[in-house]
């Protein structure tokens, strides 16, 4: 997944590989941390053994949101943008409308 570090996302957000688990059938759980607010954001990306992505997950402490809601919702949108499968654009898009919106 060192593909993952070398997109316009972990650039700008300065994503760091922190570790890898090996999984059931051949998976593999890569997770990731933000280069700032480390305590607050972890991502993961479960990939088969093709290095095909089947889960993407981000988990962000509500502290976070809270204290830093704009650099918060940045990291989630863009999060969802870049790892949401195609077919599932449709049901994130107005997600990520609708967080702009709110939050101007």
């Amino acid at each position: 997944m060192d593909s993952v570090l070398q997109t316009d996302f972990a650039s700008f957000f300065t994503i760091t590989s922190q570790k890898t688990d090996d999984l059931a059938f051949q998976q593999k759980k890569h997770h990731y941390k933000t280069g700032g607010f480390q305590e607050y954001v972890d991502m993961y990306l479960t990939v088969d053994k093709n290095n095909i992505l089947k889960i993407a997950t981000i988990l962000v402490k509500y502290k976070f949101l809270q204290e830093q809601s704009v650099f918060a919702i940045d990291v989630i949108k863009s999060f969802i943008q870049d790892f949401a499968h195609q077919e599932d654009q449709s049901v994130t898009q107005p997600f990520l409308i609708n967080s702009i919106q709110a939050k101007g």
